[in-house]
């Protein structure tokens, strides 16, 4: 065996049997290697012409896109997200809340007050619309508020100014008086 295929036999076994270690792979020094040293560092040998012919052909596989170069991230403006999310909701028509988790507090909440009481999909689903809605326009009224004290965030005193507003309003509007006899 001439020098030339014992490196290539070793070359083939160790590509074969990788080793577990991490010391490098060291070939053995052959007769007719001259004037190179005993121990050299194995190196993967480029594959010779007789394999190349029968590797599968690379039609139809997609090579990886040429690598870009790195933008910077574009920064949006502020507040340009939350108009976004703003004009996403008007245009939706699904409910805000999820479902289940409203159903299951109406039942829970329900249970405190009536044990056994059952709840038809379409009464819960009625009640959680007005509920939407109510906070919907709370919400809106609220905004109102702090606009009107030039801020632009809602805090919890403009929540109670519009609800105390609501309750004078619904009491001036109705009367109580007792019912007929």
């Amino acid at each position: 065996m001439s020098a030339k295929q014992a490196a290539t036999m070793d070359t083939h076994n160790q590509l074969l049997f990788k080793r577990t270690s991490a010391v490098p792979a060291v070939k053995k020094a052959g007769v007719g290697m001259g004037h190179r040293a005993a121990v050299q560092l194995a190196t993967k040998s480029a594959p010779s012409r007789r394999h190349q012919r029968y590797q599968p052909s690379r039609q139809g596989v997609r090579l990886p896109p040429p690598p870009q170069p790195l933008r910077q991230k574009r920064h949006k403006k502020r507040g340009s997200l939350a108009l976004a999310q703003i004009r996403k909701f008007q245009a939706s028509v699904n409910l805000l809340l999820p479902r289940a988790a409203f159903f299951r507090v109406a039942r829970e909440v329900t249970m405190q007050y009536a044990v056994g009481m059952r709840w038809q999909g379409q009464a819960l689903l009625a009640l959680q619309t007005m509920a939407e809605c109510y906070l919907v326009n709370l919400f809106e009224d609220a905004n109102m508020c702090a606009l009107h004290a030039g801020r632009v965030t809602i805090m919890q005193k403009d929540i109670t100014l519009r609800i105390v507003f609501a309750l004078e309003f619904f009491l001036k509007n109705t009367e109580l008086t007792s019912p007929p006899l």
